[in-house]
């Protein structure tokens, strides 16, 4: 599974950023880095998103197994 952070704005955007998790908070922004959590000082950030303009900002798990006929990717916002 790949891990991506899903940020929702406050005008009603959405973005998913892949290969990305949600790094700490500074200075008023968020900070979000490439990889997976746990990278520590090795972690590149990648952007930055002032926490005024978010409404919510969260580290998921994208599950590339088809849910149905469909297809398509579904995202979890659960932590295996």
């Amino acid at each position: 599974m790949a891990t991506g952070v899903r940020l929702v704005f406050s005008d009603g955007r959405k973005e998913m950023l892949d290969e990305a998790h949600v790094h700490g908070f500074r200075d008023g922004q968020l900070v979000i880095a490439s990889g997976t959590p746990g990278a520590g000082f090795d972690a590149k950030v990648i952007r930055t998103v002032f926490a005024s303009d978010l409404d919510s900002a969260e580290t998921c798990h994208r599950d590339d197994t088809p849910p149905d006929a469909a297809g398509g990717s579904t995202w979890s916002m659960s932590w295996p």
